[in-house]
């Protein structure tokens, strides 16, 4: 039995979950881990605090799955973002009650032409690798909007380098221990975000299962990264950052290869126990790098450290789930009426999970031979 291309990719909702299952902090992280990183000092207290915070973010997480699910079910999947809103509005109730007033003595001016091109450049990039599941990666479309973004992240670097207040000093970027933390937060996003959110597409479009069933099947994710998180700033206390990054990126790399073991008749045990897997490994990788990145820069750069690490993540969570949906797509036989069977669709998610293998892979690389030994700056 067949099933079209349009029905069996259309996973909105469960991209939603998924990341919700990821704890993706979102645009305040870098002020809350500025928070963090100024008020814990470097070492043991830091890393339980990072851990604490990655543990918190995956219990919300958690919730989200559940709560995600039954709205998809009841509502549909476009709810799901008015989640948002209320969780918003009680943060900024609360947030003068808990948080002290801090500014910066020194008066900046907004770097408006730099946030304008990397935005544009960023934007542009994706919608390129999104835009080449349909038209091709050597399409005139695809081409045009790619060359365009390399512009516009190329007018970034120029504009960086000549303005007095820029967004982003050039500069960071000789710390290995930082751009390191990028980019293992890069793999870890790019990673895992896709994988996940075929595996949810997977069981509600294959296996047939609800939405809210698929919320509760990612349930071990988020609460593997607790444990992950708890255990990761422990072993980088002991063991260093970067083998803890290793550590989580190898269990990860691990998680994906189970994946490939799914089929078109049975795959939910594969998908609960590399959900385990990947949540253990995101936790304890994330409080690695973070750590890593965080301390990598001085205490007046605390919030723009944040801010890269997050941007790193959130980057990798776009182009990952760009360009591993669009290769799964692609791995995928189309009938000759238009229509996918179910073992087509199955082996076009094998690719995809063999792709977040590699992925996690280049994380361990990067983690090994950019940032320096325990996570010291080198």
């Amino acid at each position: 039995m067949g099933i079209s291309r349009e029905r069996a990719y259309r996973g909105a909702g469960g991209r939603a979950r998924a990341l919700a299952a990821l704890g993706e902090p979102g645009p305040v992280a870098p002020a809350a881990l500025s928070i963090i990183t100024t008020t814990f000092p470097e070492g043991r207290e830091r890393n339980r605090a990072l851990g604490a915070w990655t543990a918190v973010a995956a219990a919300g997480g958690a919730f989200g799955l559940v709560l995600g699910g039954v709205i998809t079910d009841g509502l549909g999947w476009e709810w799901v973002f008015l989640v948002n809103v209320p969780i918003g509005v009680l943060g900024v109730a609360l947030a003068p009650w808990l948080l002290s007033e801090s500014r910066d003595p020194v008066a900046r001016r907004l770097d408006a032409a730099g946030a304008v091109t990397i935005t544009a450049g960023l934007i542009l990039l994706i919608h390129g690798f999104t835009r080449a599941e349909e038209a091709g990666f050597g399409s005139v479309s695809t081409l045009v909007t790619l060359t365009i973004s390399a512009a516009c992240i190329a007018g970034f670097l120029a504009i960086e380098s000549r303005i007095a207040d820029p967004l982003v000093p050039l500069g960071v970027f000789r710390s290995r221990a930082l751009v390191g933390a990028g980019f293992v937060a890069f793999t870890l996003t790019a990673a895992t975000t896709p994988t996940w959110v075929l595996a949810t597409i997977y069981l509600q479009r294959v296996l047939d299962y609800s939405a809210a069933f698929s919320g509760l099947a990612g349930l071990p994710l988020s609460l593997c990264v607790i444990v992950g998180a708890a255990l990761g700033a422990g072993l980088a206390g002991r063991r260093g950052f970067r083998f803890t990054m290793v550590f989580g990126l190898l269990t990860i790399a691990a998680a994906n290869l189970l994946l490939t073991g799914i089929s078109a008749e049975n795959g939910l045990a594969y998908v609960l126990v590399g959900a385990a897997m990947s949540g253990f490994g995101i936790g304890c990788a994330s409080v690695a790098s973070t750590a890593t990145g965080t301390s990598a820069l001085g205490g007046g750069e605390q919030g723009l450290a944040s801010g890269l690490l997050n941007s790193f993540a959130q980057v990798g969570t776009a182009l990952g789930l760009a360009a591993l949906v669009t290769l799964a797509a692609a791995r995928t036989d189309l009938l000759a009426d238009g229509t996918i069977t179910p073992e087509a669709i199955v082996a076009g998610f094998r690719w995809a999970f063999y792709a977040g293998t590699v992925i996690a892979g280049a994380g361990c690389l990067v983690a090994l031979f950019v940032v320096g030994r325990k996570g010291d700056l080198a």
